[in-house]
């Protein structure tokens, strides 16, 4: 996964509103790698699907028959898992 430069991790930390940072998840050799640092504010499911994430708490759990479109700003990961994984996802810092 591509990490913030310094502009896009400014932008995050400084901001109290979403929607500064956009940077797409991709699943690939995340099943042992956590997410950037600072982890995603909110994610929207572009292509629905499958998503399994490890939770900021350590809680692992796999979603499924997610809809195309769906912006979810109630949920923290740390991590997305490839396997177990098929929908599309944008990390929103």
């Amino acid at each position: 996964m591509a990490a913030l430069n310094e502009e896009e991790l400014r932008w995050s930390s400084t901001s109290t509103q979403l929607g500064n940072v956009a940077k797409p998840l991709n699943p690939e050799e995340s099943n042992s790698v956590d997410l950037l640092n600072p982890a995603p504010k909110a994610i929207w499911v572009m292509g629905g699907g499958t998503m399994k994430v490890t939770l900021m708490g350590g809680s692992t759990v796999q979603f499924t028959g997610l809809p195309d479109d769906l912006y979810i700003d109630w949920l923290r990961i740390k991590r997305l898992w490839s396997t177990g994984t098929t929908a599309t996802i944008i990390g929103i810092y």
